[in-house]
């Protein structure tokens, strides 16, 4: 056949069987089942069993069935529903079922139904009119026989049997499986395979027939393209999932599983030949570990095959001999008379349902040593699958409904289990015991998610290091590695220069190196480095630069560490040398930058689905945090379907000792706990989505001997990374400690009160916020999520919030860029927050549009709340703005849109809400005394109060504002304005005069 073929990617991919496997026909007579009623009852009659071409098939028969019965009724057998149209000449009715192999155990329901009323089955040992049987009952009846027919009824048992253990993990695999030679099946591949075709290998997918795939995978497109098998022309199929092409052998039968295929392929005159037979799977699996489940699943296929040519050898026509002689039970006529003279016995028309497939195109935890008991701990079963899947390329699949227990980390493996490649966990669960964790396994993850490329290659200054001053500080000093008439004598910084991958020295160079590189000055917002003479650098990559100057200047909440940071920022630089968009940069790089870190950006998206996680909470009496989850270190990943619930958290309090909440709220606190800094830990990476997630929020615990400080735990943490997205991920409810309940706790009272949740997830005042992110770019929470709280500490470049709910710790950020806010639901006391401790900084645009806010009893809401320092004691470090002649070390958003907003204020029971009004800001400044200062020019311009001054937004414009009244003041008009950027009422009149400069239009919609 001719024609194109569509290009796909290289992947690994060695599919090999499938469940329901079938070979050869030939029907077993009946077993009596049952014990019978009269002759006009309905009733089970018998059973026998099918193997052939199709599924393995349970063939039920019916007796004491009317006609007006047959016409009108039907039959469920475990779901699948059947007419009654089989009717046998001793007038029995015969219903096929199809079973797959690994479901020979099940017990299968037997229900019959007059059009839509159910008929009671008079069968002896039936409940509720409904007769149970399965595969196996059958299976053990006959392997009671001493003949070639009782060794095929004992092979298909293992073979069931080794399926059920392969797929499922339930019942126990069989140990008497014999060995056999498979070498005589090997494959043969000969001629020569077409440029651009890559084979990948070859699978067994069985349902109703077996049949054989040959996978591959073309990187260019082709003239000319025939495939024959066995001289026969075949076409070319495409697997959507695998990402790979493939030519399918299908309706192989019993017979024929030795019988080596010839699949010749012939593409622009380049000609390869394969010789692969069902078999040829079996000596390619003979290898392995004998007492690897699937080398015994294997062995056990070729026996049941062996047994079935024993029993029935069909020669050229297909036709064979009846080896049987008498029924199993005499008590029951075989209801099949001669059931070998058609070798297919009414096959099923429908075909099975879902089919499960055995396969080596991954692995398990099982198949490593994993028990998942709920009680074992298989954390080295875990770690060791994913590094055999890693070496081999095979996706990792966890075993349904397993729980794995994970007692310890390995202190020394702070990784974990190393995931690259595709892993599903659904259907299975993990409990991590934290409860006896020690801080020396503070850091050890579970899993870490990582890149197919070494993920951090550092260049840093050699000349650079730390020294001590006279005064007992240090700073950085540079070792004169030129003569100091050299114009950039001990100014040897680097570049982000494509020549930084083909350093020879890891580390370190030579300082005429460092003086050699491209773009060792970057401005902010610029967008294309030079490439210089390479051309383009090597690879897309994310690079962390730093360089002295020092940022993010701290200070203003009660628990925060003043101080500063290093000038450090995350770029993202294509091939051309083009910086993404994504990460758009944010600070001035003049000629200053010491260290440069790369991690390398995988193209191909890695996805990591399902499992439920459940953290057992540490009781550790510390601050430091904890990080014992999934880290991802890799970019291009999507989490999707992943949930993560906390048990244990009332062994987190102890003591009498009551606390005050931002809320207002007191109770009983917990005093024990480090605190968990993220269970979804995203670290120098970029493309990362968490999708169909399930978070957690964490309690405040208050360990510092203080009812005023307390901890800050997150179950989402992300540093250094971009473009990274929260889709529909939820917080779980959680237990609420409320009083009665929290003093029975720590009374260790046996009868507790009732348990109470926060079933919202996001409400509960004693519980910290859901994320928390430093040094990111690109932050966007979608898609029907329900967080607590949304927050980036040391700045975000562009953060997105869209058709999402916000808790009641709403959104807290710091940075630059734009703030879009759209279709969202937010119960926190401010709308938005613009962090004070961070100076409440925010370089660019914040546009809201058609949110709808709870404000709850505040009768003073602010739709952004910032507060501003200006105390030279506490230095936020920004770039400083000069405007109009005036320097500004701060900034508010420059324009400020609210399009569309419904304040909800139905619980407001204070007529100050309508003295006050809706405020666009609060107050801008913290701790300003304003006493006897003269409101003039200078004041006007920042330069007289504020000693280092914050720049006012430049326009704020509102539109479309509805405001829910109670019933109590539906009538009450505003005094002033319902919405204003400042209210002149408001205490702390200066602020006011902050904005006289501010363009604000208002529509006066409500």
């Amino acid at each position: 056949m001719e024609g194109k073929v569509r290009t796909v990617s290289k992947r690994l991919m060695l599919t090999v069987l499938s469940a329901a496997l079938v070979l050869g026909s030939l029907v077993f007579p009946g077993l009596g089942h049952t014990a019978f009623a009269t002759e006009d009852e309905a009733r089970v009659e018998g059973f026998s069993l099918t193997v052939g071409e199709g599924t393995l098939g349970l063939n039920v028969f019916l007796g004491g069935i009317s006609d007006s019965m047959a016409e009108n009724g039907s039959v469920i057998i475990d779901g699948a529903t059947y007419e009654l149209n089989g009717k046998q000449e001793d007038g029995t009715y015969k219903i096929s079922h199809p079973v797959s192999p690994n479901e020979i155990s099940k017990k299968l329901p037997i229900t019959l139904y007059s059009v839509t009323n159910k008929v009671d089955l008079k069968n002896e040992g039936a409940e509720d009119g409904i007769v149970c049987y399965s595969v196996k009952d059958y299976l053990l009846r006959l392997e009671e026989r001493e003949d070639e027919m009782g060794r095929l009824a004992k092979a298909i048992d293992d073979y069931g049997t080794c399926a059920e253990y392969y797929f499922s993990g339930a019942g126990s695999i069989p140990v008497d499986i014999t060995d056999a030679d498979f070498s005589e099946y090997a494959p043969e591949l000969s001629g020569k395979i077409a440029d651009g075709t890559t084979y990948y290998g070859t699978s067994l997918v069985l349902s109703d027939t077996i049949a054989i795939r040959h996978y591959y995978a073309v990187t260019r497109y082709y003239d000319s393209c025939e495939i024959l098998i066995d001289g026969e022309p075949s076409e070319i199929l495409y697997d959507e999932e695998k990402g790979l092409c493939y030519i399918e052998i299908p309706g192989i039968k019993a017979w024929d599983i030795v019988h080596p295929y010839e699949v010749k392929a012939t593409v622009d005159g380049a000609e390869a030949t394969l010789k692969y037979s069902v078999m040829s799977y079996a000596y390619l699996v003979a290898g392995s570990d004998s007492e690897d489940p699937l080398f015994k699943l294997v062995k056990s296929i070729y026996w049941y095959y062996a047994a079935f040519r024993e029993c029935l050898d069909p020669g050229e026509g297909g036709e064979g001999n009846d080896p049987v002689d008498d029924p199993v039970d005499d008590s029951v006529d075989d209801p099949v008379d001669d059931p070998v003279e058609d070798p297919v016995d009414d096959p099923v028309d429908e075909p099975v349902e879902d089919p499960v497939e055995i396969t080596t195109d991954y692995v398990t935890y099982k198949m490593y040593g994993a028990k998942g008991d709920g009680k074992t701990d298989d954390y080295d079963a875990i770690v060791k699958t994913h590094a055999e899947a890693n070496a081999k390329g095979l996706p990792v699949k966890a075993d349904q409904g397993a729980v794995y227990y994970i007692g310890h980390m390995d202190k020394n493996n702070t990784k974990g289990a190393l995931i690259m490649t595709e892993t599903d966990w659904t259907g299975a669960e993990f409990i991590i015991d934290d409860s006896k964790m020690t801080l020396a396994e503070k850091n050890c993850y579970l899993f870490t998610v990582e890149p197919s490329k070494p993920y951090v290659k550092q260049w840093m200054n050699p000349n650079l290091f730390w020294t001590q001053k006279a005064d007992g500080t240090w700073t950085w000093k540079y070792e004169k590695d030129l003569p100091a008439s050299h114009p950039d004598y001990q100014k040897i910084n680097l570049g982000l220069s494509p020549a930084l991958s083909d350093y020879p020295v890891y580390n370190s160079y030579s300082a005429a190196l460092a003086y050699a590189m491209d773009n060792h000055k970057i401005d902010k917002g610029q967008t294309q480095l030079s490439v210089g003479s390479y051309g383009a650098f090597p690879e897309k990559a994310l690079y962390v630069l730093k360089s002295q100057v020092q940022r993010w200047g701290r200070n203003g909440s009660a628990n925060a560490v003043a101080g500063t940071r290093e000038q450090e920022e995350v770029i993202i630089v294509n091939r051309d040398g083009s910086i993404d968009s994504a990460t758009p940069v944010q600070w001035n790089w003049d000629n200053d930058i010491y260290l440069i870190q790369k991690y390398p950006i995988d193209e191909k998206t890695l996805t990591v689905r399902g499992g439920v996680f459940t953290t057992i909470v540490n009781t550790l009496d510390s601050h430091e945090y904890v990080r014992r989850g999934i880290n991802i270190v890799r970019s291009n990943v999507v989490i999707d379907g992943v949930e993560h619930y906390l048990a244990g958290e009332e062994k987190q309090f102890t003591g009498t000792s009551y606390y005050s909440l931002d809320s207002g709220k007191s109770g009983y606190h917990a005093r024990l706990g480090a605190p968990y800094q993220g269970f979804f830990v995203l670290d120098h990476c970029a493309y990362v989505t968490l999708k169909n997630c399930v978070l957690t929020n964490h309690l405040r615990v208050y360990n510092y001997n203080s009812d005023v400080n307390s901890t800050a735990p997150y179950d989402y943490y992300a540093e250094y990374a971009a473009a990274i997205t929260l889709d529909n991920c939820v917080c779980s409810k959680s237990v609420d400690f409320y009083d009665e309940y929290a003093a029975a706790v720590i009374r260790g009272d046996k009868n507790l009160p009732a348990v109470r949740y926060d079933e919202t997830g996001i409400m509960d005042a004693a519980r910290w916020g859901t994320t928390g992110t430093n040094f990111c770019k690109s932050i966007t929470v979608q898609n029907g999520s329900r967080i607590n709280r949304i927050d980036a500490h040391m700045g975000t470049y562009n953060l997105t919030v869209k058709d999402s709910t916000v808790g009641y710790m709403g959104i807290a950020a710091v940075g630059f860029g734009d703030m879009n806010i759209e279709n969202v639901t937010s119960y926190a006391e401010h709308f938005i927050t613009l962090r004070r401790d961070f100076g409440s900084y925010w370089e660019g645009n914040i546009n809201i549009k058609n949110c709808r806010w709870y404000i709850g009893e505040r009768y003073t809401p602010y739709v952004i709340f910032s507060n501003y320092n200006p105390n030279p004691a506490y230095p936020y470090a920004y770039d400083t703005i000069v405007e109009d002649g005036v320097e500004y070390y701060c900034t508010m958003p420059t324009k400020v849109n609210i399009d569309g907003m419904t304040i909800d204020a139905s619980d407001v029971t204070s007529s100050a809400f309508f003295r006050y009004g809706v405020q666009v800001f609060s107050c801008p400044f913290m701790n300003v005394d304003i006493s006897n200062i003269e409101i003039d020019e200078d004041f006007l311009n920042n330069r007289t109060v504020y000693q280092k001054p914050l720049r006012a937004p430049k326009e704020v414009n509102v539109r479309n504002i509805k405001i829910i009244k109670s019933a109590q003041f539906a009538d009450t008009p505003f005094l002033y304005t319902a919405v204003s950027v400042r209210n002149g009422s408001v205490e702390n009149v200066h602020d006011e005069y902050f904005f006289h400069n501010t363009k604000f239009t208002y529509d006066g919609s409500c």
